[in-house]
């Protein structure tokens, strides 16, 4: 029992660490970068936003990712500093495609993590994850396509835990010892919209 009891409280002392703010999270990035964030709600938007605010800083800084949800990077100023090679495009990032402001990549989703694994390099990967566990584990939550590729390649890895994120279960787990920097966040998760049915739209 005194094992159990000790491996939690080491756990704990880890977080309490490991825990920071978005600013200080988004210091690790340096110019020359490349960043991996997941999929739509999986995008720790937190830490995001605290990147884009410091862009005049960073110079090409590489962010990877589809399905973008935070648009603070996806303006022509930003571009020299951070620029978006989007595998997917969202209503954010649509724009700054077409204008050459974000660069677009064309690829089979399928295909992604090995992309990942042998081609695309990664000094720091960003996720949203659900709360730590008594054992010391987070998990990807609601985005888990490509995410546990990005993390196991990343030089650095800072999680967004959100409070509100569900536990998943399969390979989406990320022990406390992976991580370099955790922010906490209350903010609700992102909901797709249906839009109401317009008459020409009905089957």
């Amino acid at each position: 029992m005194d094992i159990v009891k000790n491996a939690k409280s080491s756990y704990g002392r880890q977080y309490r660490d490991k825990l920071c703010s978005p600013e200080e999270a988004a210091s690790i990035v340096k110019s020359g970068d490349a960043l991996c964030f997941p999929i739509s709600v999986g995008e720790p938007t937190l830490f995001v936003r605290a990147l884009a605010a410091r862009k005049h800083e960073l110079e090409g800084v590489i962010v990877n990712q589809q399905h973008h949800l935070c648009p603070d990077y996806f303006t022509k100023d930003s571009a020299p500093h951070i620029r978006v090679n989007a595998w997917f495009t969202s209503h954010v990032s649509r724009e700054a495609v077409q204008n050459g402001w974000a660069d677009f990549i064309p690829n089979y989703f399928h295909e992604v993590p090995r992309l990942l694994r042998e081609y695309w390099p990664i000094d720091v990967a960003g996720t949203v994850v659900s709360p730590m566990d008594e054992h010391g584990y987070f998990t990807c939550s609601l985005s888990v396509a490509y995410t546990m590729e990005a993390v196991k390649k990343a030089k650095k890895v800072v999680v967004q835990v959100n409070h509100q994120a569900p536990r998943t279960h399969g390979n989406c787990h990320i022990h406390i010892s992976e991580i370099d920097h955790i922010i906490e966040c209350n903010e609700p998760l992102e909901e797709l919209t249906i839009s109401p049915y317009h008459p020409l739209r009905r089957p």
